[in-house]
This record gives C-alpha cells, sequence and structure tokens, in this order.
C-alpha cells in the first residue's frame, strides 16, 4: 500500500523458468514451475492503474471504514455482498486491525526492552549492583541479571543488539 507515484497500482508477476545451457536434464516443468511471486504495489492517490487496482485500493484500504468498503464494491464494481461477503469482509478488516494493534504492540514492547537495557548500562556504568538496579527500576533481579548477562556478551561482540 501508498507504494511511490511511478509504481503506484502496478502489477508484476515473477516466476521460475529453466533454461539449458548445457542441455540433458529431463525436468517436467510441473517439477519446477510451483513457485510464483506476484508483487501488488497500490497507491490510491494516484490516476495509473485499472479497475483491479482501483477495487484492490478500496478492500484494502485501512482508511476506508468497513461499512463504506462494502456500499463502494457494491455500487462501483456491483460486486454483491449478499451470501455473508458483507461479514467477512468486516472480518478481513478486523483482522486488518489486529494485525496493526499487535505490530503497535510489539513496537511498544521493543522500545520498552531498549530502554531497559539503556538504563541498566547507565547504572553498570556508575558501579551499582545488580540487586540495586532491580530495585531501582523495579523488575524482577532474574531479569536484570539476564539483561546484565547479554549486555556483557553484546559488548564482547559475542551476540547482536537484536539478541539481548
Amino acid at each position: 500500500m501508498n507504494a511511490p507515484d511511478h509504481i503506484g497500482n502496478a502489477i508484476s508477476e515473477y516466476s521460475i523458468t529453466k533454461r539449458d545451457k548445457i542441455p540433458g536434464i529431463p525436468d517436467v516443468k510441473a517439477a519446477y514451475d510451483k513457485l510464483s511471486v506476484v508483487m501488488i504495489c497500490l497507491n490510491p492517490r494516484t490516476g495509473k492503474g485499472n479497475r483491479l487496482t482501483q477495487m484492490l485500493n478500496i478492500l484494502l484500504s485501512s482508511e476506508i471504514k468497513p461499512e463504506r468498503k462494502i456500499r463502494k464494491l457494491e455500487e462501483e464494481f456491483h460486486i454483491p455482498m449478499e451470501d455473508g461477503m458483507g461479514k467477512e469482509l468486516n472480518q478481513m478488516c478486523n483482522l486488518s486491525d489486529l494485525v496493526e494493534e499487535k505490530g503497535i504492540q510489539r513496537g511498544i514492547q521493543r522500545g520498552r526492552k531498549e530502554l531497559l537495557v539503556e538504563m541498566i548500562e547507565k547504572k553498570l556504568k556508575k558501579g551499582k549492583s545488580i540487586h540495586r538496579i532491580a530495585d531501582e527500576l523495579e523488575e524482577d533481579e532474574s531479569v536484570i541479571r539476564s539483561m546484565v548477562e547479554k549486555i556483557q556478551k553484546k559488548e564482547k561482540g559475542k551476540i547482536e543488539d537484536e539478541q539481548i
């Protein structure tokens, strides 16, 4: 979503094909043509595209309410929302909200962890004990001890930041 204007509303397919450099391997196409990647770059603000990309821009928009999506799909694209399709669209919209919410929560947790590591590092430089750091940060001593061990391994170059 929100691709740059120069590629907005474009669809490309990438697939595996066989090119014999030296013939002789008796492959059957059905054995290797299983992978196909389709990239859909959407941008609702660009004038490029066709009815499919216009419909996908509406369907996948996080800015349009589900009720309005249903109405637009019915009116503009003549897609009937009977037989539970409207209900399924609502579920899909709720699912995207859930995915977004989980992503936000994950980011908050990562930020909290990074802040905790930063505060522990500062307190260690001041010569504070693990017990005192845990008390000041109101964290479980075992959590602080584990993080201190990882910080020390990081300083020795044995682990990456992401592993802390």
